[in-house]
């Protein structure tokens, strides 16, 4: 072996063990462009998630709806749409975030009530909230489908699915939608 093809191996070597490795300045540029990516991906993907999150909530409710109105028109009796803590009977306030059930009479004469869907709790970044003009301004507690399958009565009716916390700027934290003439229809 001559002279320079030893010095050529041991080039080859030695460039071959530095280009294995990071420098500090690399890693540190590494590290600042991951920070930077999580502190921007991060807020938005949970505000995605809580937007996704209200959707489905508004959806679900006024899927409630409208089954309180099919089966009141269907069993020719009242249906009910209201707030429960249980899953089982209608609680007394007006908090729909932890809940709700559609139920309708087993029959003439009888307190046994069917339950015909139950909501479980919508977490707690969601709000729910039931305004009936016609009652007052104060929030109500449940939702009475004749069996006409048309409400009547003076004023507008209105929920209104939110956040809890007020969202950041140029973000929409709310679904409302309203009953005007029997139906409902979202503001969307």
């Amino acid at each position: 072996m001559s002279g320079r093809e030893v010095m050529a191996g041991m080039t080859k070597a030695g460039s071959s063990r530095f280009a294995r490795g990071f420098t500090l300045v690399e890693l540190v540029l590494s590290v600042l462009i991951l920070g930077l990516l999580l502190g921007v991906g991060v807020p938005a993907f949970l505000e995605a998630t809580l937007g996704s999150r209200l959707g489905s909530a508004a959806n679900n409710l006024v899927v409630s709806l409208y089954l309180a109105r099919s089966e009141a028109i269907k069993r020719n009796t009242p249906v009910r749409v209201c707030p429960s803590t249980d899953g089982n009977t209608c609680a007394s306030s007006s908090s729909w975030q932890a809940g709700w059930i559609v139920m309708a009479p087993y029959g003439a004469g009888t307190s046994d009530d069917v339950i015909l869907q139950r909501q479980s709790s919508l977490g707690g970044n969601i709000s729910v909230l039931h305004k009936n003009a016609a009652l007052s301004s104060a929030l109500t507690s449940s939702v009475d489908m004749p069996p006409s399958g048309i409400r009547s009565g003076g004023g507008d009716e209105a929920f209104l699915v939110c956040r809890v916390r007020p969202p950041r700027a140029g973000r929409r934290g709310w679904f409302p939608f309203h009953r005007r003439a029997g139906q409902w229809s979202s503001a969307r």
